[in-house]
């Protein structure tokens, strides 16, 4: 891990202990869709729909995408073509440095005491946010009912072809069968 990041008084007295209600939302619209890892399931060697599960690491470097820019108003290192993900070697580096326990630390400071509580009170309402946006979209996606009309509409979409098979296999037993009885 490049270097230590250490969060001082001055930059939490700069950071910003609310984001408008707004905002949250389309950042939680923007990112939680994202967190997702699709799982190709077969039964019986037949392709079933999709399940989906969670991906934390996602999910956590969207978080502290989001507190390093919007909380503290700071660039950093974007994974590929997302601007709100954060890239896996600069999440490392804000983690591993541990700024939120440095924040809990800094609670002890006058003052700076009462910008950390509501810093993190307002970050941990949007990670609240964003955790039940995500089990919200991942219930819905792995919804059994869903799950079961999907696989019903694939099999639909195939039964015109299997018609076509059945149709030309009649087809050959009648010609086999006019072929024994002469």
């Amino acid at each position: 891990m490049r270097g230590k990041i250490e969060l001082t008084k001055e930059a939490i007295l700069a950071a910003a202990d609310y984001i408008p209600v707004t905002v949250k939302e389309q950042w939680v619209t923007d990112c939680a869709d994202k967190c997702f890892d699709r799982l190709s399931i077969t039964a019986d060697g037949e392709q079933m729909p999709p399940m989906y599960m969670i991906n934390e690491s996602l999910k956590a470097r969207y978080l502290m995408g989001a507190f390093v820019g919007m909380y503290l108003g700071l660039k950093y290192e974007p994974d590929g073509s997302d601007p709100l993900l954060m890239g896996v070697e600069e999440y490392d580096k804000w983690a591993g440095s541990h700024v939120f326990n440095q924040i809990e630390r800094l609670k002890r400071d006058p003052d700076v005491r009462d910008k950390c509580f509501d810093l993190l009170c307002d970050y941990r309402a949007l990670e609240k946010r964003f955790h039940s946006s995500i089990i919200g979209l991942l219930t819905v996606q792995n919804d059994s009912v869903i799950r079961q009309q999907d696989l019903m509409a694939t099999q639909m979409k195939q039964m015109p072809e299997l018609m076509r098979q059945l149709k030309e296999l009649t087809g050959k037993v009648e010609k086999d069968a006019e072929q024994s009885a002469v």
